[in-house]
């Protein structure tokens, strides 16, 4: 039973980093996105 236990374990650890790194991509491409449309407005305010 105990085995059995630790298999779940690691299988729940495994399945929960898996399911991080997609998020935290997803959080590094809302970051850069954030900063191109900063330098974008930048651009455009500075030629009008």
């Amino acid at each position: 039973m105990e085995k059995r236990v630790l298999t779940l374990e690691v299988r729940i650890d495994q399945t929960a980093k898996s399911i991080d790194r997609p998020d935290r991509s997803i959080e590094d491409l809302r970051t850069a996105m954030d900063k191109k449309f900063i330098h974008v407005e930048k651009v455009i305010d500075r030629k009008f």
